[in-house]
Protein backbone atom coordinates (compact mmCIF):
# COMPACT_ATOMS: atom_id res chain seq x y z
CA UNK A 1 0.00 0.00 0.00
CA UNK A 2 3.17 1.99 0.31
CA UNK A 3 3.45 2.87 -3.02
CA UNK A 4 -0.03 4.46 -2.79
CA UNK A 5 0.29 6.64 0.24
CA UNK A 6 4.43 7.43 -0.12
CA UNK A 7 5.24 8.96 2.98
CA UNK A 8 1.76 8.81 5.15
CA UNK A 9 3.66 6.93 8.17
CA UNK A 10 6.48 9.42 8.45
CA UNK A 11 4.47 12.40 8.17
CA UNK A 12 2.11 10.88 10.93
CA UNK A 13 5.31 10.25 13.29
CA UNK A 14 6.30 13.83 11.91
CA UNK A 15 3.02 15.04 13.30
CA UNK A 16 3.25 13.24 16.63
CA UNK A 17 6.64 14.48 17.46
CA UNK A 18 5.55 18.22 17.03
CA UNK A 19 2.82 17.67 19.25
CA UNK A 20 4.96 16.55 21.53
CA UNK A 21 7.13 19.14 21.32
CA UNK A 22 4.58 21.77 21.38
CA UNK A 23 2.39 19.56 24.60
CA UNK A 24 4.80 16.69 25.78
CA UNK A 25 1.96 14.43 26.49
CA UNK A 26 -1.11 14.96 25.51
CA UNK A 27 -0.95 13.61 22.05
CA UNK A 28 -1.70 9.78 22.43
CA UNK A 29 -1.82 8.88 18.07
CA UNK A 30 -1.99 10.74 14.73
CA UNK A 31 -2.84 9.19 11.75
CA UNK A 32 -3.66 10.33 7.90
CA UNK A 33 -6.95 8.56 6.20
CA UNK A 34 -5.95 7.77 2.43
CA UNK A 35 -9.09 9.95 1.51
CA UNK A 36 -6.57 13.19 3.07
CA UNK A 37 -3.89 11.91 1.04
CA UNK A 38 -0.62 12.12 2.57
CA UNK A 39 -0.26 15.71 2.70
CA UNK A 40 -3.69 16.95 3.11
CA UNK A 41 -4.36 16.65 6.67
CA UNK A 42 -3.59 14.59 9.74
CA UNK A 43 -5.89 13.18 12.65
CA UNK A 44 -4.51 14.01 16.41
CA UNK A 45 -6.03 11.66 18.46
CA UNK A 46 -5.35 13.45 22.49
CA UNK A 47 -6.10 12.70 25.95
CA UNK A 48 -7.07 15.69 28.17
CA UNK A 49 -5.16 15.00 31.58
CA UNK A 50 -6.90 18.07 33.52
CA UNK A 51 -8.61 20.77 33.10
CA UNK A 52 -5.62 23.39 32.29
CA UNK A 53 -5.26 21.01 29.14
CA UNK A 54 -8.42 22.66 28.00
CA UNK A 55 -7.35 24.52 24.01
CA UNK A 56 -4.01 23.09 24.30
CA UNK A 57 -4.95 20.68 21.50
CA UNK A 58 -5.64 23.67 19.74
CA UNK A 59 -2.35 24.62 19.63
CA UNK A 60 -0.94 21.40 18.03
CA UNK A 61 -3.65 21.76 15.57
CA UNK A 62 -2.76 24.92 14.08
CA UNK A 63 0.77 24.90 14.06
CA UNK A 64 0.54 21.16 12.25
CA UNK A 65 -1.84 23.34 9.75
CA UNK A 66 0.49 26.32 9.72
CA UNK A 67 3.72 24.57 8.84
CA UNK A 68 2.33 21.75 6.84
CA UNK A 69 2.30 22.87 2.91
CA UNK A 70 -0.80 21.38 1.08
CA UNK A 71 -2.23 21.09 4.56
CA UNK A 72 -6.07 21.30 4.26
CA UNK A 73 -7.87 19.62 6.82
CA UNK A 74 -7.10 18.60 10.83
CA UNK A 75 -9.08 17.25 12.95
CA UNK A 76 -8.48 16.35 17.10
CA UNK A 77 -10.47 14.12 18.62
CA UNK A 78 -10.25 12.30 22.54
CA UNK A 79 -8.32 9.06 23.27
CA UNK A 80 -12.26 7.34 23.26
CA UNK A 81 -12.37 7.77 19.24
CA UNK A 82 -10.58 5.33 16.66
CA UNK A 83 -8.51 6.90 14.72
CA UNK A 84 -8.24 4.64 12.19
CA UNK A 85 -11.84 4.14 12.11
CA UNK A 86 -13.42 6.63 9.59
CA UNK A 87 -16.94 6.07 11.00
CA UNK A 88 -15.48 7.08 14.76
CA UNK A 89 -14.43 10.12 13.98
CA UNK A 90 -17.47 11.45 11.94
CA UNK A 91 -19.58 10.15 14.96
CA UNK A 92 -16.91 12.53 17.34
CA UNK A 93 -17.64 15.43 14.56
CA UNK A 94 -21.31 14.48 14.62
CA UNK A 95 -22.02 14.84 18.33
CA UNK A 96 -18.87 16.81 19.79
CA UNK A 97 -18.51 19.65 17.34
CA UNK A 98 -19.73 23.20 17.87
CA UNK A 99 -19.75 24.66 14.58
CA UNK A 100 -19.77 28.21 15.85
CA UNK A 101 -16.63 27.77 18.31
CA UNK A 102 -14.69 24.22 17.07
CA UNK A 103 -14.05 25.23 13.63
CA UNK A 104 -11.14 26.64 13.24
CA UNK A 105 -9.54 28.92 9.75
CA UNK A 106 -5.90 28.84 9.62
CA UNK A 107 -4.74 31.46 7.94
CA UNK A 108 -3.91 32.14 4.24
CA UNK A 109 -1.91 34.10 2.47
CA UNK A 110 1.75 32.29 3.07
CA UNK A 111 3.79 30.06 0.65
CA UNK A 112 1.37 27.30 -0.92
CA UNK A 113 1.96 23.91 -2.43
CA UNK A 114 1.54 23.03 -6.52
CA UNK A 115 0.39 19.23 -5.90
CA UNK A 116 -2.76 21.25 -4.25
CA UNK A 117 -5.35 22.10 -6.65
CA UNK A 118 -6.96 24.96 -4.97
CA UNK A 119 -3.65 26.72 -4.52
CA UNK A 120 -2.46 26.41 -8.34
CA UNK A 121 -5.87 27.88 -9.15
CA UNK A 122 -4.96 31.17 -7.28
CA UNK A 123 -1.91 31.50 -9.67
CA UNK A 124 -4.80 32.50 -12.15
CA UNK A 125 -3.61 32.75 -15.85
CA UNK A 126 -0.14 32.64 -14.81
CA UNK A 127 2.14 29.57 -14.86
CA UNK A 128 2.03 27.82 -11.78
CA UNK A 129 5.25 28.06 -9.95
CA UNK A 130 6.28 28.07 -6.33
CA UNK A 131 6.26 31.74 -6.39
CA UNK A 132 3.07 32.81 -6.85
CA UNK A 133 1.56 29.86 -5.11
CA UNK A 134 -0.31 30.69 -2.03
CA UNK A 135 -1.98 29.06 0.73
CA UNK A 136 -5.16 29.12 0.41
CA UNK A 137 -6.15 28.61 4.20
CA UNK A 138 -7.07 25.27 6.10
CA UNK A 139 -9.69 24.60 8.29
CA UNK A 140 -9.21 22.81 11.64
CA UNK A 141 -11.97 21.26 13.59
CA UNK A 142 -11.41 20.44 17.41
CA UNK A 143 -14.00 17.36 17.96
CA UNK A 144 -12.95 16.95 21.59
CA UNK A 145 -15.47 16.91 24.83
CA UNK A 146 -14.91 19.70 27.07
CA UNK A 147 -12.91 18.60 30.24
CA UNK A 148 -14.97 19.24 32.79
CA UNK A 149 -18.05 17.82 30.57
CA UNK A 150 -16.16 14.78 30.11
CA UNK A 151 -19.41 12.28 31.10
CA UNK A 152 -21.81 13.87 29.18
CA UNK A 153 -20.55 12.65 26.22
CA UNK A 154 -20.06 9.79 26.57
CA UNK A 155 -21.38 7.25 24.16
CA UNK A 156 -24.90 5.83 24.61
CA UNK A 157 -24.87 2.15 24.10
CA UNK A 158 -26.02 -0.96 24.79
CA UNK A 159 -24.86 -3.32 27.18
CA UNK A 160 -23.57 -6.26 24.47
CA UNK A 161 -20.92 -7.48 27.00
CA UNK A 162 -23.78 -9.04 29.25
CA UNK A 163 -25.48 -10.78 26.34
CA UNK A 164 -24.61 -14.41 26.34
CA UNK A 165 -25.25 -15.53 22.49
CA UNK A 166 -24.56 -18.95 23.24
CA UNK A 167 -28.02 -19.16 25.47
CA UNK A 168 -29.84 -18.48 22.01
CA UNK A 169 -27.43 -20.11 19.34
CA UNK A 170 -25.13 -22.97 18.44
CA UNK A 171 -21.59 -22.13 18.01
CA UNK A 172 -22.21 -22.70 13.93
CA UNK A 173 -24.57 -20.26 14.09
CA UNK A 174 -22.86 -17.60 15.74
CA UNK A 175 -19.43 -18.19 13.59
CA UNK A 176 -21.57 -17.78 10.51
CA UNK A 177 -23.12 -14.61 11.85
CA UNK A 178 -19.62 -13.17 12.61
CA UNK A 179 -18.27 -14.30 9.41
CA UNK A 180 -21.02 -11.96 7.36
CA UNK A 181 -20.19 -9.35 8.97
CA UNK A 182 -19.18 -6.32 7.48
CA UNK A 183 -17.04 -3.82 8.95
CA UNK A 184 -19.73 -1.72 9.52
CA UNK A 185 -21.81 -4.17 11.64
CA UNK A 186 -18.67 -5.23 13.70
CA UNK A 187 -17.83 -1.66 14.40
CA UNK A 188 -21.43 -0.97 15.69
CA UNK A 189 -21.15 -4.41 17.32
CA UNK A 190 -17.84 -4.23 19.00
CA UNK A 191 -19.18 -0.57 20.44
CA UNK A 192 -22.97 -1.75 21.29
CA UNK A 193 -24.65 0.50 19.26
Amino acid sequence: MDEHFIDGVVREACFLELAERIVPGLCVDTHIPMGMTDWGGVIFQVKKRRARDEGLHRNILTAALSISLGARLGIVVDEDVDIYNVEDVLWALTTRVNPKEDILTICEGGFGQTFQPAERSSAGDRQWTQSNIRFSGAMGIDATRPFVHKDAFERARYNVEVVDLAKFYSPEQIQKAKAGQRDYAKFLAERGI
